[in-house]
Formats: structure tokens, sequence, C-alpha cells
């Protein structure tokens, strides 16, 4: 049987796989690990998007215009880096929630980031079947 990566993603919450997988993704199992960036801010500055975050020692200008308008719309945008062996990724999340409601969807759009960092796993180490999600769940 053929999965897509999202069957995948709906095995693991059916499952309740997500906490053996998060621990997976924190010990870099085969070489791969996807964090959210807690400390970013994102900020415009005449028209521009600026992303800023210290514990990466980023500070960069933005050009992705679906970000951009996001964060015009004052909307709350997650921001995540991945490792997969040494190639490094940048990657946003723009969540339906405005940035000054943030509090109110806390729940809300901490289930939106787990989901997103174990879709993001599947895809990047190619988890097609339950047998390869339970594998890499498995192994400590």
């Amino acid at each position: 049987m053929n999965y897509m990566p999202k069957d995948i993603l709906a095995y693991v919450l059916e499952e309740k796989l997500e906490a053996d997988f998060l621990t997976a993704i924190m010990l870099h199992k085969q070489d791969y690990s996807i964090a959210e960036i807690a400390d970013r801010q994102l900020w415009i500055v005449e028209g521009k998007c600026f992303l800023k975050a210290d514990s990466y020692e980023l500070n960069m200008e933005v050009n992705d215009e679906e970000i951009v308008a996001a964060v015009k719309a004052k909307l709350y945008v997650s921001v995540f880096i991945s490792k997969n062996s040494d190639n490094r990724q940048l990657h946003f999340f723009v969540h339906r929630y405005p940035v000054e409601n943030k509090a109110a969807f806390d729940e809300n759009i901490a289930e939106e980031v787990v989901q997103y960092m174990i879709y993001k796993t599947i895809l990047a180490l190619r988890l097609d079947t339950p047998e390869k999600v339970k594998e890499y769940c498995a192994s400590k």
C-alpha cells in the first residue's frame, strides 16, 4: 500500500506516538533534527521583514512574500530550524491566529507546532510506512 505523508501523520496521531516521535527528533535519529526557534522576533521596517534569533545568531531579512504578508497582517508565525546531516534550513509556519491574541491560542499553536515538526521529519526521512515510523520511534 502507498502512504502519503498526511496518512503517516494521521497514523502517528491515531497511535499516540507524538511523544516517542519528538524524543527521536531530539535524539537526532538518522542525523536529522528540527526545533522551533523560541526566541525568534519578526518585524517590519519600511516594508521589509526581518528575523532575529539570538540563540541561533540569526539577524536577517526575510524575502518570502507569504511570510512578509503574514507578518504585516500581524499573524503569529512559528520559525523552525532543521538539520539533516550538515545541511541546515529555516522553516516558517503561519498560524491563523493574530499575534496580539497568541496567549488565547497557545494550546492550538503548540499542537500545530508538534504536528509540523512531525510532518517535516516524515518528509525529510521518507518515513512512508507505519513500519518505518515504528522503527524510527523505537530505537533509542
